[in-house]
């Protein structure tokens, strides 16, 4: 099955721009998609009805979703309908994401949804996003392997470099990432290299349980807090330390290790 030229829309929130052929449609389990969609828009209003349409309960738009505004994506679809890999750019009101992305779902092995591929982004205003006038410009480039197992948060492993990350008026570049993460447990590495100080951390952090257990060691070298916007009490002061940390607790009264 060819499709050419199509066009659909819902409203002034939905619209659907694309050209597709389609292999083998009698047999879901077979069938194949080949698309390139011009373009592919929707707003808050029609983000909130996919969502809905696919729940049986009604939901609210979290505000962080609201926050990005008019969203488009142009690019490429293909694969079977169990697994999809998508190739293109989503446009938002507070920046671009391009997208390199295999993703699929397979509830046979209790697999609600999975993602793997590449993320990146020139300019992501993630100030806007969180509505934090202390956050403003965000620049990445990330490989996920991430899967949501059914009745449990997504899971997986991030690895990458922030290029560009702007906080209180200062701009970090050149952050190291490479972590796992399986819903309340992190463990993984940080690594910044800034004219205003070195930061690495390595370790685990488990939030799993009421009382969080943390095991990491840290590095700090020269580090300016006054250069870096976090404060001026400490003027021309710089910091320099080497931490070992095994401990569980929340607060200095019930702090062990």
């Amino acid at each position: 099955l060819i499709i050419d030229d199509l066009s659909l829309n819902y409203g002034e929130s939905i619209r659907l721009l694309a050209n597709a052929e389609i292999k083998d449609i009698d047999d879901t389990s077979k069938t194949y998609l080949l698309g390139g969609i011009d373009e592919f828009y929707l707003d808050s209003e029609g983000v909130l009805t996919l969502i809905n349409n696919f729940s049986n309960v009604r939901k609210g738009l979290p505000e962080q979703l609201k926050n990005l505004g008019k969203i488009t994506f142009f690019g490429d679809v293909s694969g079977y309908l169990k697994e999809l890999v998508a190739f293109g750019s989503l446009r938002t009101d507070v920046g671009t994401l391009n997208t390199d992305l295999l993703f699929g779902f397979n509830p046979s092995v209790g697999v609600e949804s999975y993602f793997k591929g590449n993320l990146s982004s020139a300019n992501i205003e993630i100030g806007k996003i969180l509505d934090n006038k202390d956050f403003k410009d965000f620049a990445f480039d990330l490989e996920i392997d991430l899967t949501k197992k059914i009745n449990n948060p997504f899971g997986g492993h991030v690895s990458g470099v922030v290029h560009q990350f702007d906080y209180k008026g200062y701009t970090y570049e050149n952050i190291e990432l490479d972590g796992n993460y399986d819903g309340k447990k992190i463990e993984g590495a940080v690594n910044v290299d800034d004219p205003n100080g070195h930061l690495a951390i390595d370790g685990f952090f488990d939030l799993s349980e009421k009382i969080p257990q943390l095991n990491f060691k840290a590095s700090l070298n020269n580090l300016n807090l006054e250069g870096l916007n976090l404060t001026s009490k400490y003027p021309k002061s710089l910091i320099s330390l080497n931490l070992t940390a095994n401990f569980v607790g929340d607060n200095i009264d019930n702090v062990e290790g």
